[in-house]
């Protein structure tokens, strides 16, 4: 039963889970939608990059302090990143030294693990969104007879992109003039943004200079305020807020290159060895990054700190012989004839760039770290060095918390009951009534509490070493009595709180501490063990697939009985072989199978399909479901209400029971 609150909640604690898989400092940047910030600017439902090259909304924000040592992990090209220990980078280990991988196998390496030469992973942004027309908005103004009107709207085609790329590395707005800034010499490109103004929105501009002989500068004048409106909001009010709209990112590379020829121009330049973009722009400098990426050059990014009267700068080089021709024939000068690719360049290969690791160093730091849990299934973030990941219980705590949020549940009716390992630390997280009780016998508490005062929400959170392991006798029999709560194993095969040791769901021959030459025992089936012993609603989702886990989630807590979730929920730091990658191309759904969920042998028959395939098929979704009465609908004490709400006996009733039970 789930009673509805009368107004939407806040079902966050604010105390922030910390869970081992370690975070990056503060002033990380995260490469986010439609910016690039500091992880600790992020917010909850904000959209950033993931590793798939597409971005997802961000489900938690995790901030705690940490003493102790830190990895900072330089690569080729994009520079440092400093990190936890444990914190897991999407890597690639090198196979041979001073040799280039020939097979790329990627997987969550955490910091302390890498070495110098190994790959760390950049995605190249893969989806397109053409445009072919860009409306055009602004406020028309009674008083202003001087600007003609503008059009409609434009087509989003390679000229108007070229001008965009002028327009973002030499254009400014002064109240209603459009200015592009050149030197005096370059009449090219000056006759260039004339013609493009002019087709475009029908402006004419003229070109203007100081009357100095030491001023080599030129500048090409329009008038209109409706114009400088619309660019302002387009690309920035100034040189540190210059950006790309979002929506061109998502452009096929060939109109892109018409904003890259545009740009080049302007800020940048070509010289023998190198070429070369600046500004002082830190989101304009990862969007250029970002674009040249998906033409498939690898930039060298560089921050140029604040000095003098000069401001920080980003600068941008091109200087591999292939990507500087590459650029060339965008931008449209002249190429090297000669060159070659340094051995430990980096490698673009699938919709990735691998750059190669090239040094460690570590030191003590002692402050707030972070990270972040996303909704997308790789459960990775993306910086401006390399992507990232987490461990699959934020996915889980995102997951509750989206089902109890569409929900609307009452939380002064709730209650999260948790036993002992890395999962138990949930109740806390959760601004319900919570217990964190003894190691296994999380489930008599919870009984306890759902028996006594059925008013209330009773959820169960826990990890299989605590659940299969020691508290697996209490599991069968909960499910039998079909108790009215909800129970979430978060099962990452592996007792992560002590380390890393074989649980009951590890697959025979896992290796750890407690079994290092593998486990020699069969793993148990959770899901069959609960359907067998009488469980209601049993279902099984993925801490990666947040969306899929939080319906189930919901639809347990919306069922009357007890309800088992079971989720794969993957431990980065010590359970090296039931990875993200692992599970993804094994998972498939039930509700796309056409799985029959009221059918008990055919369920039995889909919860142990994943050991009967030698776990080449996993199943997930919702396995079983039946509507037969709850331990409180049949327990006769329970007839007249919850205990809670029932009078106390007295003196004589309690006399009574007693001699009548001698």
């Amino acid at each position: 039963m789930v009673i509805e609150a009368k107004a939407k909640q806040v079902y966050a604690s604010g105390v922030k889970p910390i869970w081992c898989p370690g975070c990056v400092l503060g002033e990380t940047l995260v490469i986010s939608n439609p910016s690039a910030k500091q992880i600790q600017e992020v917010e909850i439902g904000e959209k950033v990059l993931t590793a798939e090259g597409v971005y997802k909304k961000v489900a938690a924000k995790i901030v705690h302090h940490h003493a102790g040592l830190m990895y900072k992990v330089r690569v080729k090209s994009f520079g440092a990143i400093s990190a936890t220990p444990e914190h897991p980078f999407v890597g690639v280990k090198r196979i041979r030294k001073r040799k280039h991988n020939q097979v790329f196998l990627e997987q969550k390496i955490e910091a302390s693990h890498l070495s110098k030469g190994d790959y760390l992973v950049f995605p190249i942004m893969g989806e397109i969104r053409d445009m072919t027309a860009l409306p055009i908005s602004y406020t028309v103004k009674e008083k202003d007879t001087r600007s003609k009107s503008l059009p409609a709207e434009v087509d989003v085609d390679e000229d108007l992109l070229r001008l965009a790329g002028y327009y973002i590395a030499e254009g400014s707005v002064h109240r209603r003039e459009i200015i592009f800034s050149f030197n005096k010499n370059e009449t090219e490109f000056m006759e260039d943004v004339k013609s493009l103004m002019k087709k475009i929105f029908g402006l004419d501009g003229k070109v203007t200079t100081r009357k100095r002989e030491d001023y080599n500068g030129a500048d090409v004048v329009f008038n209109s305020s409706y114009l400088s409106e619309v660019f302002e909001k387009m690309f920035g009010e100034s040189a540190e807020t210059k950006h790309i709209p979002h929506e061109f990112m998502f452009l096929p590379i060939e109109k892109q290159a018409g904003l890259l020829r545009g740009m080049w121009r302007g800020d940048g330049c070509f010289m023998k060895a190198k070429a070369q973009y600046v500004t002082i722009s830190m989101v304009l400098a990862e969007q250029v990054k970002m674009l040249l990426l998906r033409q498939e050059i690898v930039p060298i990014m560089h921050a140029e700190e604040e000095h003098g009267m000069h401001k920080k700068a980003y600068r941008i080089y091109v200087s591999d012989c292939e990507d500087y021709n590459k650029l060339a024939e965008i931008v449209g000068v002249e190429g090297r004839r000669n060159g070659r690719s340094v051995s430990g360049s980096s490698i673009i290969k699938n919709g990735r760039v691998y750059l190669p690791v090239s040094g460690i160093e570590t030191f003590q730091y002692s402050g707030p770290v972070y990270d972040l849990t996303m909704d997308s299934q790789d459960h990775t973030f993306v910086t401006n060095v390399t992507a990232s990941g987490n461990c699959g219980d934020f996915g889980v705590f995102a997951a509750i918390t989206k089902a109890l949020t569409e929900l609307n549940v009452d939380k002064s009716n709730t209650m999260i009951v948790s036993g002992i390992g890395c999962s138990s630390a949930m109740p806390q997280t959760f601004s319900t009534y919570g217990m964190h009780s003894l190691h296994g016998r999380l489930l008599p508490v919870a009984s306890g509490a759902r028996l006594a005062n059925h008013d209330l929400t009773v959820i169960g959170t826990g990890g299989d070493g605590d659940g299969y392991g020691i508290g697996v006798g209490h599991l069968i029999h909960t499910a039998r009595r079909n108790i009215n709560m909800t129970y979430i194993v978060m099962d990452n095969e592996t007792y992560g709180l002590t380390t890393g040791q074989t649980s009951p769901t590890a697959m025979m021959g896992h290796k750890t501490k407690s079994t290092p030459f593998g486990a020699i025992e069969m793993p148990i089936s959770p899901l069959a063990l609960a359907i067998s012993a009488g469980a209601s609603y049993v279902a099984r989702g993925f801490s990666g697939d947040i969306a899929q886990l939080s319906s189930l989630i919901k639809g347990a807590i919306e069922h009357k009985g007890f309800s088992l979730v079971d989720v794969f929920s993957p431990c980065v730091t010590f359970n090296h072989d039931n990875t993200y990658e692992w599970f993804r191309p094994r998972i498939y759904k039930l509700d796309e199978a056409n799985h029959d969920t009221s059918n008990l042998v055919l369920a039995l028959g889909k919860a142990v399909e994943d050991a009967q395939t030698n776990w080449e098929k996993i199943p997930t979704g919702l396995f079983y479901k039946n509507e037969r009465p709850t331990y409180e609908d049949l327990d006769i004490a329970l007839k007249n209400g919850p205990l809670v709400k029932q009078p106390l006996p007295g003196k004589e009733q309690v006399l009574k029971i007693l001699e009548e039970n001698r």
